[in-house]
């Protein structure tokens, strides 16, 4: 049940509206209660066998539903960004496979994606995560996941997940 719903940004000023419309109109859930851990991952208050993870650009939103843990991230692919400075914060093996601004782009979304996907902050997780050859690592140990990375509408996308996305549906809500 690999599925990423995708909007408009501008129609959503708050993810959490467009994830409660999302999981009333898709999945029959009416009045989703949505809860936050103490690292700020979003996470449905009922039993249910859902699991969502948020996205967002400037022009698009993302929202990957699973029935297994899941972290998303996405870019847009013209983003332009100075990537040299972050670099430090990677290690040599990611730094080695950097070559470009989209192998960057690909490697950030593969990183954050893990962040979400365990449910950590950024800043103070970026450092123990290591990302290659679709796998991912947190403090040397590799995870139970695989990195499954996607070009849609011009945007790359990375899902952290049990399962492979390469055949996501993607609708549009």
């Amino acid at each position: 049940m690999e599925k990423i719903f995708y909007a408009d940004k501008t129609e959503y000023p708050r993810s959490e509206t467009a994830v409660q419309k999302l999981l009333r109109e898709h999945f029959g859930l009416e009045n989703a209660v949505i809860l936050k851990t103490e690292n700020g991952k979003p996470y449905l208050q009922a039993q249910t066998p859902l699991f969502f993870s948020v996205s967002h650009t400037d022009s698009l939103l993302f929202v990957a539903v699973s029935d297994t843990e899941i972290g998303i991230d996405s870019e847009r692919l013209s983003r332009k960004t100075d990537y040299t400075s972050i670099l430090s914060k990677f290690s040599e093996l990611e730094r080695k496979n950097v070559r470009s601004r989209e192998d960057f782009l690909r490697l950030w979304t593969a990183k954050e994606s893990v962040v979400k996907y365990l449910g950590k902050r950024l800043l103070t997780a970026l450092k123990s995560i290591e990302c290659y050859e679709n796998k991912a690592f947190y403090q040397g140990r590799e995870l139970p996941c695989k990195l499954t990375q996607v070009t849609f509408a011009e945007h790359i996308l990375t899902v952290c997940g049990k399962n492979d996305w390469s055949a996501a549906e993607f609708i549009k809500f």
